[in-house]
């Protein structure tokens, strides 16, 4: 039997094999890459619309070591997979290093955060090209590289950094401080939809004194693994950071998430994925000791009230299709006034009209590729078997726009809905779309106060919203506009009179309740979920 390299012998090997694509990306632990031998390969999304056997047959002969000559065509770029030794050795690396970063300077480590600022705006293009290789119309990816810039604003840091650290009384008796100390190493397991977006927010982490072990999809890697070694990492080494501070690896989600749990090197476990799995994950984190910090689904609401800016509204609920859909905090449903129903619906469609199809580097492509076509439907007839009426939309189509029952798109789907009775019923309602498919949700009364009872109903659907990641409302009057600002909380954001999909200064950019956060829900700052308040007291003289 061969015996198995240990961890530090993991690090000094040195495979003959060479990966094959232009972007190559190792693993990177303890400050150093590490080649594995065992590789993945990612395609080319364009590639993979246009000529799908091509790029199956260049995947194949890429896994079996005898390329295609003009691989590089279909084939982005290869990453090494890790075993668990890997990961043993990421976690040891990332303990080692945090026992010094905690001790690093605060002002050392928002002077880092500047640079992730200034990094993001010099590798912007980069990075985009990337996740539109990956699967991302351009449309999304640029708005998704403006929120992971706009999260590092420089006004925000500057408020994170006075949350951090305050002096909040000084007496001629003493003053007394409250800082907010790292917890030590947190793991961070990515989702595959949006791993390279939804990972930024980790970095807030390195900001309250943490070390890091990141863990991107298997499915893409790419762009995560080089935001992290060309953006974080080379923040972290131009302000004398510790080797080790950031170590990503590839591999089997659940065995690492697994060694996570009793590894006594691990203290936060930081998981993006669906509600069901999150929850049990933090449920055993818990038990295990661990802090779980939960980025769950979504299930979004747009509350229209009858004096909303109708073109401004519509424009914001079209967000609820970028990406098709698949992405948490966008739009899912819209709850609408209904003297303001018929014109909101004819602003709608309109826009909805201008979308389509396409691959994903052309220019005003929305919508991408769905993974979940089969639930779709299933969500479609269950909508119309309890009264819903198709508008427009849910035809499966290519890449043209043309019906192909192999396509891999489908139409933007909206869906009418008369009464918040039949609404309470149906599944695109309780559930989150993770497909192009928007509700809208006529919300009447019979009462001689009908703004009240509507206002009401509203209120009570949104509460009853078993999820709580984002929401928002558009109303013109300053009364309606306070009163959903008192009473509309069941959300970890509320955006009024703005884009759902906006990202604001001062304010976390993820985070929410219920299924979309767990029990400890809520807008997340990711740097004080990663770390503990501690009280000091310094007296001036002896009591």
């Amino acid at each position: 039997m061969q015996k198995q390299a240990s961890p530090s012998e993991l690090l000094s090997t040195q495979v003959a094999k060479k990966s094959l694509p232009q972007l190559s990306c190792q693993l990177f632990i303890g400050g150093r890459d590490i080649d594995t031998g065992i590789y993945g390969y990612s395609p080319d999304t364009s590639k993979f619309l246009t000529d799908y056997e091509k790029t199956m047959e260049a995947l194949i002969r890429a896994k079996s070591g005898e390329p295609m000559e003009n691989y590089r065509d279909y084939i982005r770029g290869s990453f090494c997979i890790g075993s668990s030794e890997h990961n043993h050795l990421a976690m040891e690396a990332a303990y080692k290093a945090s026992r010094i970063f905690r001790h690093f300077p605060l002002r050392g480590r928002r002077a880092m955060m500047d640079k992730v600022r200034h990094l993001l705006h010099v590798y912007r293009d980069q990075m985009i090209d990337i996740m539109v290789s990956e699967g991302h119309a351009r449309e999304l990816a640029e708005w998704e590289y403006g929120g992971m810039c706009e999260a590092y604003a420089h006004d925000t840091l500057d408020y994170y950094h006075h949350c951090i650290s305050k002096k909040i009384s000084d007496t001629k008796d003493g003053a007394s401080y409250v800082i907010r100390r790292a917890d030590g190493v947190v793991a961070v397991s990515l989702p595959s939809n949006a791993p390279c977006s939804n990972s930024v927010i980790a970095g807030f982490a390195l900001l309250a004194g943490n070390a890091l072990v990141i863990k991107p999809p298997i499915k893409t890697p790419l762009s995560t693994l080089f935001l992290w070694k060309e953006i974080f990492h080379k923040a972290a080494q131009a302000y004398g950071a510790p080797d080790g501070l950031i170590n990503l690896i590839v591999g089997d989600s659940k065995l690492f998430l697994d060694e996570w749990m009793q590894s006594k090197y691990i203290n936060d476990i930081f998981f993006f994925g669906p509600s069901d799995l999150g929850l049990e994950i933090g449920k055993k984190a818990y038990a295990c000791g661990k802090k779980p910090i939960l980025e769950l689904s979504g299930n979004d609401m747009m509350m229209i009230w009858k004096d909303a800016d109708l073109k401004m509204s519509a424009q914001a609920l079209k967000d609820g299709f970028l990406g098709s859909t698949q992405i948490c905090m966008l739009p899912k449903k819209a709850l609408i006034h209904e003297d303001i129903y018929d014109s909101f619906l004819e602003a709608f469609t309109k826009e909805v009209m201008t979308l389509k199809p396409g691959l994903p580097n052309e220019k005003g492509v929305y919508l991408s590729p769905v993974g979940k076509i089969k639930e779709f439907y299933e969500f479609l007839e269950d909508a119309i078997s309890k009264g819903a009426t198709l508008h427009c939309g849910s035809k499966q189509i290519n890449y043209l726009g043309a019906e192909d029952k192999r396509g891999c798109f489908i139409q933007p789907t909206i869906l009418l809905i008369d009464t918040l009775e039949k609404a309470l019923t149906m599944r695109c309602v309780l559930e989150e779309n993770f497909f192009p498919m928007l509700p809208l949700i006529k919300i009447s009364s019979q009462s001689d106060d009908k703004d009240q009872e509507i206002f009401d109903q509203m209120i009570a659907l949104f509460d009853n919203n078993d999820f709580g990641l984002r929401a928002s409302v558009w109303a013109s009057s300053e009364e309606y506009v306070t009163r959903f600002m008192d009473y509309a909380h069941n959300s970890g954001l509320l955006m009024i009179n703005a884009r759902h999909a906006r990202f604001s200064k001062y304010l976390g950019t993820h985070g929410g309740v219920k299924k979309s956060g767990g029990p400890f829900g809520e807008m997340n700052y990711v740097w004080e979920k990663t770390s503990h308040a501690h009280g000091i007291y310094i007296g001036t003289k002896q009591n």
